[in-house]
């Protein structure tokens, strides 16, 4: 069954979110291949266009929701689902949590993300791409000029991440001043333009009354909304509970084999961190990228998986304030042998400066192999190689944020069940990764179901391997994101779910998995039973 208006859907979310579909960082704005045609206009945010695309995405999905219920077969049903799905997280997103009021550095994000995909996307010629890089950067000042009439306060961590980010977008025209595409045409009066900008952004920041941070979306609401489960708080917390005693059962047995008369905690904290042989960090992120690929593609699951072109690059400085360390951005599948790009903070081991947390910063070093694996190989690269590979079907343009988090976190996962972890001491870093996803998980859910108070949530952080300090911050996070710490550990769950219950190897599974897109996990259960009906053993 074909769903009607799903070309128009997509083309419409292409062409008014141009930057949001392309740049990787907007978890419930889809990939669109239609958005390379617009690489020379930005992302509209005034208040008048929020409204419009409001509007039209609810009828968008009025429509998906009418075929579901037509559907006659899962697969359609499936189908319908994910696209009503889809457009229901872009309705949230400007609708409901609203980060356009209140997030100036969102239009510092789109405007300078935006420029940076113009200059660097792959283009018919350079004419061509000089062209619609001169045409972005003469709209950086009238989406700048859009947040004055949304944003009446700001908040002291949103104006500080803004104050960086204009720092680091400023040094951004700088470097592209002595670029070639920086000296075509206008292009360097544009830039100048845009550095008085850039400024006049700076003062309007400093101008709005500063506000306590807003409490997000209810829990039941980002979990319904955002991560399309029906699971209640009750239910997430006690997944999260048995993950959390899974993850310790793990942990003490480590500790008992290493047996260094320590509990586990103590050795990891002495522990640095695997080898790099003095290699400077992005060395180290591309080395175990070739690493992981050849384990994954060559030895522990040859044949299971489609691989994409991925290349790494260092991280752009306009964006090093906002983006994780390693940043993976998909490819749209618009060209012929178009790369997925994978950035690297060049300061993901050292930090950028005298405010960076000592503490969180030998995490990261411990644990990069892991962090490397989630976006790359076995985690969201083969995730997005996957959804490419569907082609002509609506689904190789939808990601759903549920089944990704799962899957990121099932990576690393693999990592130990493959046998890829030779040291113990990276066994320890593991189950603390996933003890700690656990612990965030019990403490959103636990808040939400009314069971924990603060003193409990603190016993919960300390016994993951966090300080005081560090646990309170944690805790004021969870309470203003509500939902926000679920996707890692219900996702996990249910992919384990979905395992077991089709009772496959790891390879045929992995392929079942993926073979109907990133649909409800509902739907990917029944799709495994009905080939598992049609495909009896001989």
């Amino acid at each position: 069954m074909k769903i009607k208006n799903a070309g128009r859907f997509f083309s419409y979310v292409a062409k008014q979110f141009p930057v949001m579909c392309t740049s990787g960082n907007f978890p419930f704005m889809p990939p669109v291949v239609e958005a390379s045609k617009w690489l020379d206009r930005l992302d509209d945010l005034s208040r008048k266009g929020i409204a419009r695309h409001v509007a039209k995405l609810k009828l968008f999905k009025n429509d998906f929701i009418a075929a579901e219920a037509k559907a006659t077969d899962s697969a359609s049903k499936a189908q319908a689902k994910a696209l009503s799905f889809c457009a229901n997280g872009i309705i949230t997103e400007l609708n409901c949590t609203r980060a356009w009021e209140k997030e100036p550095e969102l239009y510092l994000l789109i405007a300078f993300t935006g420029l940076h995909q113009a200059a660097t996307m792959p283009a018919k010629s350079e004419k061509h791409r000089q062209k619609r890089f001169i045409k972005r950067l003469r709209s950086i000042n009238s989406l700048l000029e859009q947040a004055p009439a949304n944003i009446e306060s700001i908040s002291s961590s949103n104006r500080a991440t803004a104050q960086t980010m204009i720092r680091d977008c400023a040094r951004y025209l700088t470097e592209l001043k002595g670029k070639e595409i920086g000296t075509f045409g206008k292009a360097p009066r544009y830039l100048e333009d845009t550095l008085f900008a850039l400024r006049d952004f700076g003062k309007f920041i400093i101008s709005r009354p500063e506000v306590a941070e807003t409490e997000g979306l209810p829990f039941a609401s980002m979990t319904e909304k955002m991560l399309g489960t029906g699971r209640t708080a009750q239910e997430i917390y006690s997944i999260a509970e048995n993950e959390f005693n899974n993850r310790l059962k793990s942990l003490r047995e480590l500790e008992s084999d290493i047996n260094k008369g320590s509990d586990w905690k103590t050795i990891q904290d002495s522990y640095e961190g695997p080898d790099c042989n003095g290699m400077e960090a992005m060395d180290a992120i591309v080395r175990e990228t070739h690493r992981l690929r050849a384990f994954v593609l060559d030895s522990a699951l040859p044949h299971v998986f489609k691989n994409m072109a991925l290349t790494i690059h260092p991280q752009p400085v306009h964006l090093a304030s906002v983006l994780r360390p390693i940043h993976y951005v998909p490819a749209l599948g618009a060209w012929k042998d178009e790369p997925s790009r994978c950035y690297v903070s060049p300061q993901i081991f050292t930090g950028r400066g005298f405010r960076d947390n000592p503490a969180k910063l030998a995490r990261i070093r411990r644990g990069f192999i892991f962090m490397t694996a989630r976006q790359t190989y076995p985690g969201r690269h083969l995730l997005d190689s996957q959804r490419l590979t569907l082609e002509d079907s609506p689904l190789s343009q939808i990601t759903n944020p549920l089944f990704k988090a799962g899957w990121l976190a099932f990576a690393e996962h693999l990592l130990e069940e493959l046998g890829y972890l030779e040291n113990p001491l990276d066994r320890i870093v593991l189950h603390q990764r996933g003890l700690s996803r656990a612990a965030m998980c019990m403490i959103d859910a636990g808040l939400a179901a009314g069971k924990l108070d603060q003193d409990q949530c603190l016993s919960i952080l300390g016994d993951s391997g966090y300080s005081r300090e560090e646990s309170l911050e944690f805790i004021r996070a969870i309470c203003l994101s509500p939902g926000s710490q679920v996707s890692s550990v219900l996702g996990l769950h249910e992919i384990n779910k979905l395992r077991k219950d089709s009772n496959l190897e790891l390879g045929p599974f992995c392929t079942a998995l993926f073979a109907g897109g990133q649909v409800p996990f509902a739907f990917i259960g029944q799709q495994m039973k009905i080939a598992d009906v049609s495909c009896p053993e001989a």
